[in-house]
């Protein structure tokens, strides 16, 4: 059990929920990004999902795992990997929506929508996680959602259309020995 790991949140994201299997504390921060410069600058430990990927506004990717990879070497040093399947993840639509055709994303769960909706969506919002995701449906400014399933069912306006359960890899990365900051 490691002391401290610093990852993404919110409360409710498959990074807190590996994080609090692995570590005594768990700090969460706003994103991957943000956690490997706090590991880097606090001398601790970082969980990062090496399947994290982040879009812009035009659906172009930003940043991916293998970016912050590279960002961070010669500073950070990656000491392990693991697999661990992700929390259930659920496509889920507003209960009163009839004809669902928006929907709300973190950009890494996107090609889940190939097993788990019948038609496109005709807009993808993309969220930097997925219980952002969840509160975009229940404030009805996406029709529908993939989110955790635990997070989905805290909701009674939310109706569960199809749920999978996939593989996820984790990096446990620390601050490289010979560099003090």
């Amino acid at each position: 059990m490691l002391k401290k790991v610093v990852t993404l949140g919110p409360k409710g994201t498959d990074a807190e929920n590996i994080a609090t299997k692995i570590s005594e504390e768990v700090i969460l921060l706003d994103s991957f990004n943000a956690s490997l410069e706090y590991a880097y600058n606090n001398n601790t430990i970082a969980l990062i999902s090496a399947g994290y990927i982040n879009r812009g506004d035009r659906g172009e990717i930003t940043e991916s795992w293998v970016d912050l990879n590279f960002v961070y070497t010669g500073k950070m040093e990656m000491f392990e990997c693991f697999y661990s399947p992700t929390k259930p993840i659920c496509l889920a639509k507003h209960k009163f929506c009839t004809s669902p055709s928006t929907i709300a994303i973190h950009p890494s769960t996107e090609k889940l929508l190939t097993h788990l909706a019948k038609d496109s969506p005709s807009a993808i919002t993309y969220v930097n996680n997925k219980p952002a995701a969840v509160q975009m449906v229940v404030d009805q400014k996406v029709d529908m959602c993939l989110g955790s399933l635990d997070v989905i069912t805290k909701y009674d306006n939310l109706e569960i259309l199809d749920v999978i359960r996939p593989d996820m890899i984790w990096t446990l990365y620390r601050r490289v020995k010979n560099n003090v900051g």
